[in-house]
């Protein structure tokens, strides 16, 4: 995503490309993306598009802690729950993180059976 974001930063329409990220369900994961291109990688954002990843991702949330467990020295794997947790604030709506419980409790139930 860096290296796209470096080749063809003047090209993009970010906003559409965020509009049609969203509609697919996946606006949540193209900004992460974006955020760790601009943390790890020096990828040159516009400034509009740094600042909204930088509300969403700063701080203590989730991109910072992927950053902070991606440079340390022992990478501990994610449990299965922070795997579960992960990908519901991953997801754009609640619609999804509703149907992906329902898929991931139907997996662990015949998983058991």
């Amino acid at each position: 995503m860096a290296e796209l974001v470096r080749a063809e930063k003047e090209k993009l329409d970010w906003g559409t490309l965020q509009t049609e990220a969203s509609r697919q369900g996946a606006g949540r994961v193209l900004r992460l993306g974006l955020f760790l291109a601009r943390d790890l990688l020096g990828a040159e954002l516009p400034v509009e598009v740094s600042k909204a990843i930088e509300r969403e991702f700063g701080g203590g949330s989730v991109g910072s802690q992927i950053v902070s467990k991606l440079l340390t020295e022992s990478i501990e794997p994610y449990s299965d729950f922070e795997k579960v947790v992960f990908y519901l604030k991953m997801m754009d709506g609640w619609q999804d993180r509703v149907q992906f419980c329902f898929r991931y409790l139907s997996q662990c139930l015949r998983a058991i059976a």
